[in-house]
């Protein structure tokens, strides 16, 4: 699941012709939340964990929090419901560049993980509009 809710209008969800991407920032204060769900990890541990934030449009610096346990409704999901989060890190995102962000230490169990993205002047992929986020982890099996 992925969406971006607007600080303008904390109660609005996304619109739908809106989907193609998820803006951060700008005249909205747009917020970004992203959903995964690892479900490979077991009793291993997690030796890396790198999300992959594509920018479709602008730059700009973002900073990254991470919500363990909690999943989001891109369809009903407003500001004011949403997430809080632990802040994690920040990067710089440009378009048509798929930056790297270390998360390892943030994402350690199974089980849904929302990435929340704050920032100014930045468009990221989305699932419906191409170039999603992903997330690779890398886990070392401990049994």
């Amino acid at each position: 699941s992925d969406t971006s809710v607007s600080s303008v209008d904390p109660s609005a969800v996304q619109p739908g012709d809106q989907v193609g991407s998820l803006p951060i920032g700008g005249e909205t204060g747009g917020v970004a939340y992203i959903t995964f769900y690892p479900d490979q990890i077991g009793y291993g541990q997690v030796t890396s964990a790198v999300l992959y934030l594509t920018g479709v449009s602008g730059s700009g610096s973002v900073s990254i929090s991470v919500a363990n346990g909690v999943a989001i409704d891109e369809y009903s999901l407003t500001l004011g419901s949403a997430p809080g989060g632990a802040g994690a890190s920040g990067a710089w995102v440009d378009a048509g560049v798929a930056v790297p962000i270390d998360l390892t230490g943030w994402i350690t169990v199974d089980g849904p993980v929302t990435i929340i993205v704050s920032g100014d002047g930045v468009a990221l992929g989305s699932r419906e509009g191409g170039a999603p986020a992903y997330l690779s982890i890398t886990v070392l099996d401990t049994q």
